[in-house]
C-alpha cells in the first residue's frame, strides 16, 4: 500500500511497525498538510469484532483531551480499491516506546522512571475522567518523545466504565498477560480504572528492574497474577528507596480495594516522591499539613539514590541450595560390628547391629540396672516406628505450608499455623490406620485418609471450578476406588524400589496425598480443564510419595 492514498488525502509513505491487527504507517495530510500517522486494520480482522474494536478505540481516544495521550484525528474505511480496510488517522508521535527504552539494557535512573510513571498516570486520569479504560498499559504502549515528555497509545480494547462488553464477552480474557489485573486474569466483566493502576505497577516495576512482576507462560503468568505475591522492586535492584517498594506493591495488590484510590492521587503520590525534601507524611497524604521542621524523607532518597543498573543482584535465599540432612543412613558402623554382619549375612545384618547396640547399653549400666532375662531382639522392619510416623506428618505439614505460601500467597505466620495443624491431624489419622501386627498386616491400610481426601478435593472442585455438580457427583464415586487402587501398587513399588519398610511408605504416602489433594483445591482456581487437574494431582501424589519415602530410614536401619 505504499504510496496509496486513503479517502484522498492521507498519503502512506511508510511502514512503522505492524501487529496483529494491522499496520501502522507514516503518512501525510495532503489537505491539511502535516505528517500523520495512519493506522490500517488488515487482515482477519477487517470485519466482524476486529472491526468493532478498532472503531471503539477511535470513539475512546477520539475524545479525550491530554497531553500525555496521543490525539486522534480521523476515522474511516478505504476504497474499494484497498478492500475496504478501517484506518485510523492520529498524531505523529517521534521516539521510542519505553519498551524499546528497557530492552537497550542499562535501566532508566530511579528518579526518571518515577517521572514516566506519573505522566503515565496523568494521562489516565483524563481517561478515567470520561470514563474509558484502557486495559492494556504496557511499555509497548507508551511513547517517549525528546525531553521526556510521554504520551499513551492504542486504546484498541480500551472500555467505557458502563459499557455492555459486548465486543469482550464473558470469561473472555483481553490484554497483556504480564501487565494484566487479577480481575482481567479471571474474565471479570465488571473491569474498572483500578485495572490499569494494577497494569501501572507493573509498568513501574518493569522500569525499575528491567522485568515484570511475573515472568513465564503466559497460563502461568496469570496464575501468578491470581495466586502469588509479587516480589518488591529493591530485591532485584537494592537502590530502590522503601518508599518506592511500597507504592508499587500497593498498585499490585490483588483486588481493586487494596490499591490507590485513582490514576489522579497515584500521579500525586509519584510526585510526591519526586519532591526535593517531601517529608514523610507527604508520600501518604499530600493534603496534610507539613511539620514546622521538615526532616529528610524518602524522596530525597529518590533523587539521591545512584543508578546501580550494572549492580549485581543475588538469588533469593529459597533458591540457594541447602545440604540434606543426616539420616540414618549416615550412621558410621564400627569395624567390629561391619565383621559381624560379613559373617552373619545381609538377611542378620539389621539384627547383628540391635545385637551390637543392646550389648553396649547394657555394659554401660550394668551396675545400676538389675540383672534380669535378656530382652528379646526385634527387627526395625517388623513393626511401624512411631518416629517415621512423625516423620512423614512433619514432612507433610511442611509442604503444605509452603504451597499456600507459594501458590496462595498466605503470610508465612499463618501457613505455618496452617502446616503444624495439619502435621498433628496427619499424624492422628495415621496412627488411627497404623498396622497392629508387623509390616504385612494392612489394618485400614489408608481407605481413611483416601476417603477423607476424595471428599474434599470433589468439594473444592464443585465450589472452585466450572465443573457442574452432577460431575463431581460422578467424580466422587470414582475418585475413592481408584486411588484406593493406586495407592496399594504404589506403596508396594516404594516399598521394593526404595527399600522401605512398607508401613513407613504407607505413612509417606498418605502425607503425599493429602499434599495432592491442596494442589488439586489450587489448580482448580485456575483455567486447567478437572480431568488435567486430576491427571496433575495424582501425578504430584506419586512424585511427593517417593520424595518422602526417601526421608524413612532404610529397611532394618536404626529409626
Amino acid at each position: 500500500m505504499r504510496g496509496a492514498k486513503l479517502d484522498g488525502r492521507y498519503r502512506l509513505d511508510a511502514v512503522l511497525g505492524a501487529g496483529g491487527m494491522g499496520q501502522v504507517w507514516r503518512g501525510f495530510d495532503e489537505r491539511v498538510g502535516r505528517p500523520v500517522a495512519v493506522k490500517v486494520l488488515t487482515g482477519a480482522g477487517t470485519a466482524g469484532t476486529g472491526a468493532e474494536r478498532f472503531a471503539a478505540e477511535a470513539k475512546a481516544a477520539g475524545n479525550l483531551t491530554s497531553p500525555y495521550i496521543v490525539t486522534i484525528h480521523d476515522f474511516g474505511r478505504a476504497g474499494p480499491e484497498h478492500g475496504r480496510v478501517p484506518f485510523l488517522v492520529m498524531e505523529l508521535v517521534d521516539g521510542d516506546s519505553l519498551e524499546a527504552v528497557v530492552a537497550e539494557g542499562a535501566l532508566p535512573p530511579v528518579r526518571d522512571a518515577l517521572q514516566w510513571a506519573a505522566q503515565v498516570c496523568t494521562g489516565l486520569a483524563a481517561a478515567h475522567s470520561a470514563g474509558i479504560v484502557h486495559r492494556d498499559i504496557k511499555p509497548a504502549n507508551v511513547m517517549l518523545l525528546p525531553g521526556g515528555h510521554l504520551k499513551i497509545l492504542d486504546f484498541g480494547i480500551a472500555k467505557h466504565v458502563y459499557e455492555d462488553l459486548a465486543l469482550t464477552g464473558t470469561g473472555l480474557t483481553i490484554g497483556t498477560p504480564a501487565y494484566m489485573a487479577p480481575e482481567q486474569a479471571r474474565g471479570d466483566r465488571s473491569i474498572g480504572p483500578a485495572a490499569d493502576l494494577y497494569a501501572v505497577g507493573c509498568l513501574l516495576h518493569t522500569l525499575l528492574t528491567g522485568r515484570p512482576p511475573f515472568t513465564g507462560a503466559p497460563l502461568a503468568v496469570l496464575n501468578q497474577h491470581l495466586t502469588r505475591r509479587p516480589e518488591a522492586p529493591s530485591v532485584h535492584r537494592p537502590a530502590v528507596p522503601a518508599e518506592v517498594d511500597r507504592l508499587v506493591l500497593r498498585l499490585l495488590a490483588k483486588t481493586a480495594d487494596g490499591r490507590p484510590e485513582s490514576a489522579a492521587a497515584t500521579a500525586e503520590a509519584l510526585t510526591a516522591l519526586l519532591a526535593p525534601a517531601a517529608p514523610h507524611s507527604a508520600v501518604l497524604n499530600p493534603a496534610a499539613p507539613q511539620p514546622a521542621a521538615p526532616r529528610p524523607g524518602p524522596a530525597a532518597a529518590v533523587q539521591q539514590a545512584p543508578d546501580v543498573a550494572a549492580a549485581e543482584t543475588h538469588p533469593a535465599w529459597w533458591l540457594q541450595p541447602r545440604p540434606h540432612p543426616p539420616t540414618a543412613l549416615d550412621r558410621p558402623v564400627p569395624v567390629a560390628e561391619r565383621a559381624a554382619e560379613r559373617a552373619a549375612g545381609p538377611l542378620a545384618a539389621s539384627v547383628v547391629r540391635r545385637h551390637t547396640a543392646a550389648t553396649a547399653a547394657t555394659a554401660a549400666t550394668a551396675a545400676e540396672a538389675p540383672s534380669g532375662p535378656e530382652p528379646e531382639l526385634v527387627d526395625a522392619s517388623e513393626v511401624p516406628r512411631s518416629k517415621a510416623l512423625w516423620r512423614a506428618a512433619a514432612a507433610g505439614g511442611a509442604v503444605i505450608a509452603l504451597q499456600l505460601v507459594a501458590f496462595a500467597s498466605w503470610s508465612t505466620g499463618w501457613a505455618v499455623t496452617v502446616g503444624v495443624a495439619s502435621m498433628l491431624l496427619l499424624a492422628f489419622a495415621m496412627k488411627i490406620e497404623s498396622p497392629a501386627e508387623g509390616d504385612k498386616a494392612e489394618s485400614l491400610d489408608g481407605v481413611l485418609l483416601v476417603l477423607a481426601v476424595s471428599g474434599v478435593a470433589c468439594l473444592l472442585l464443585l465450589i472452585m471450578s466450572p465443573v457442574p455438580w452432577w460431575g463431581v457427583l460422578i467424580l466422587s464415586w470414582v475418585m475413592g476406588p481408584v486411588l484406593l487402587g493406586v495407592q496399594k501398587p504404589l506403596v508396594d513399588g516404594l516399598s521394593r524400589s526404595m527399600g522401605r519398610v512398607r508401613a513407613e511408605v504407607r505413612f509417606a504416602s498418605g502425607s503425599a496425598l493429602v499434599n495432592a489433594a491442596l494442589a488439586v483445591g489450587l489448580l482448580a482456581r485456575t483455567w486447567l480443564p478437572a480431568l488435567v487437574t486430576l491427571i496433575v494431582g495424582i501425578a504430584a501424589w506419586g512424585a511427593l510419595s517417593a520424595a518422602l519415602t526417601a526421608l524413612q530410614p532404610r529397611r532394618g536401619s536404626a529409626p
